[in-house]
């Protein structure tokens, strides 16, 4: 699968919010740390699409997929 397909998975609306969330995450820390990577997830969460496997708590499978996606 190629990075474009994914990309046009996710509904626009939903990456837009997920990228605010990302610039609100990381421009609100002066030193970032394990706080700002959960906040960081936690934007993206909300973008994921369906039927693909999840970006967290991954299995071997998952792994496997997001490793052989190309850009």
């Amino acid at each position: 699968m190629r990075i474009q397909e994914i990309a046009a998975m996710i509904p626009p609306h939903e990456a837009q919010l997920a990228v605010a969330k990302v610039f609100v995450a990381l421009g609100s820390q002066f030193d970032w740390n394990s706080d700002t990577l959960d906040q960081v997830a936690e934007g993206v969460a909300g973008a994921h699409p369906q039927g693909l496997p999840s970006v967290f708590d991954q299995d071997d499978e998952a792994v496997k997929f997001w490793d052989e996606v190309t850009w």
